[in-house]
């Protein structure tokens, strides 16, 4: 909870920026690989923040902000736990298709753990190509079954 606080309060520092809203925190089975040992469960969270960032610099913020809690890319496995991983979901109607960034991001339609608390925030918000449709449309749509909860932790906008 510690690591998405410290999150929270340096997106909340970016160049232009401000927090516009925060999901509630919710708490999901961790995603591993098949045959891998179990991991405990993640706490999630959505920001919707306005900056004057491009989505690249705002990528490298966001790496930044990681590695300043511990996460090494370099040295962790996919699927692996880690302290914190922050991923840009959308950034207006931007879409990028590049090595480094896809937006919007190319798994949104797929994990509950981010359209569940995306929901709490915009339900109708659009989603640009590939989806191209809203939210609420991919949460309705959405293949996973994880079990995920609405935890009784708050995030604290700075």
């Amino acid at each position: 909870m510690a690591n998405l606080q410290y999150a929270v309060e340096q997106l909340g520092c970016l160049p232009g920026g401000s927090i516009n809203s925060v999901s509630p925190v919710y708490e999901s089975a961790a995603h591993v690989m098949p045959g891998a040992p179990p991991q405990p469960a993640y706490l999630n969270a959505v920001l919707h923040i306005q900056t004057s960032l491009q989505p690249r610099a705002l990528l490298r913020r966001c790496l930044n902000i990681e590695s300043a809690r511990g996460r090494n890319r370099k040295l962790e496995q996919r699927w692996q736990a880690r302290t914190l991983d922050i991923d840009l979901l959308c950034c207006s109607n931007t879409q990028i298709d590049g090595s480094d960034l896809t937006l919007p991001h190319p798994r949104i339609a797929e994990r509950l753990f981010v359209l569940l608390p995306l929901s709490e925030i915009d339900m109708d918000l659009h989603i640009p190509p590939p989806f191209d449709r809203n939210v609420r449309y991919l949460l309705e749509h959405c293949p996973d079954q994880s079990s995920i909860k609405r935890s009784a932790h708050i995030l604290k906008v700075p």
